[in-house]
């Protein structure tokens, strides 16, 4: 039996949703599960065109987050500087070649955002400081996948152009959050999972929004 596209987005929505949920409630054996089907459900439900190397870069972030300690930090970054790259060549292929007005003020907000969050992560890096160097390269590209997807969005002007725009702006935001739950000290284990269930609501919305505009025929 042939399921449905609608039917395959409904299951990738449940599933983030459900995976949300488990992020808010700290079930961590839940996600174990829910976590790694996210972004194998997403590449069917996006179908033929779905951007399957940016989609695998992020399952491979998402199953080395699962783990904990900077080892597993250090796969979550690299598995996700993958998908980046990925979606910077992507949404780049989508851009139409005339500039329009804004895209400068928008690559200052955008660098800004940058620079302001490897400021703002670099002390708590002190007793890490391998990390210092892949955590602002990842800072970097997370903004540079986010300012290309909007001046994308900016230049096309159309819907796909819509959904590209907020998906990188999405993930901008997600990839803060995560930040904030990693880097911004001790808080109550209910303030964290509730970091943690941001993170995943904008995440998979981001994810969504990207692979359905990529796929778009």
């Amino acid at each position: 039996m042939t399921i449905s596209r609608r039917s395959r987005w409904a299951v990738y929505g449940l599933t983030a949703l459900a995976d949300t949920v488990a992020a808010a409630a700290g079930a961590r054996r839940v996600r174990r599960l829910t976590k790694p089907a996210l972004m194998p459900l997403l590449a069917t439900a996006a179908g033929p065109r779905a951007p399957r190397a940016a989609l695998a870069g992020a399952w491979a972030g998402d199953v080395a987050l699962l783990g904990t300690g900077d080892a597993a930090l250090a796969g979550g970054i690299g598995g996700f500087a993958a998908a980046h790259l990925a979606y910077l060549r992507d949404v780049r292929a989508l851009r139409p070649s005339i500039p329009v007005a804004g895209e400068r003020a928008v690559a200052a907000a955008f660098a800004a955002t940058a620079v302001a969050a490897t400021a703002a992560i670099a002390p708590r890096l002190t007793d890490r400081p391998v990390l210092r160097g892949p955590v602002a390269a990842y800072a970097a590209l997370v903004t540079s996948m986010g300012y290309a997807a909007v001046v994308t969005g900016l230049r096309r002007r159309d819907a796909r152009g819509r959904l590209l725009a907020v998906g990188g702006g999405l993930f901008v935001v997600s990839d803060g959050l995560v930040a904030m739950s990693l880097f911004g000290g001790p808080r109550p284990a209910g303030r964290t999972a509730a970091v943690e269930a941001g993170v995943m609501a904008t995440y998979t919305a981001a994810q969504a929004l990207l692979a359905a505009a990529i796929a778009a025929d």
